[in-house]
């Protein structure tokens, strides 16, 4: 179990955040809070939830993202589809580039 300074008001600033805001920690500290901080706080659903808003907010693969999120939200046809155009993606060796600027 991590420490975190600044009490029991801190520590649910920082849940409350988590549930909110699952995007603005870096990987690192989003897997362990997620694993080891707030594991027996968070059920199954709420790991889904704060899984799904985080995908919906970070950078990365599109294509990959909507599938994933595809699968969570039980879009057996999307989710299929999607998952042919990524295979069939990697089978020709594209690639994607992702742009680092921010969304307009």
């Amino acid at each position: 179990m991590k420490v975190i300074e600044g009490g029991r008001k801190e520590h649910e600033k920082l849940f409350q955040r988590l549930l909110d805001e699952p995007h603005t920690f870096d990987q690192l500290e989003f897997e362990n809070l997620m694993g080891n901080t707030f594991k027996s706080r968070l059920s199954f659903n709420d790991e889904v939830r704060i899984i799904e808003k985080r995908l919906r907010k970070t950078t990365g693969d599109p294509l990959e993202r909507d599938a994933v999120l595809a699968i969570i939200e039980g879009d057996d046809v999307g989710a299929i589809r999607l998952c042919n155009m990524l295979k069939r993606r990697n089978q020709l060796g594209l690639r994607v580039l992702v742009s680092r600027l921010p969304p307009q």
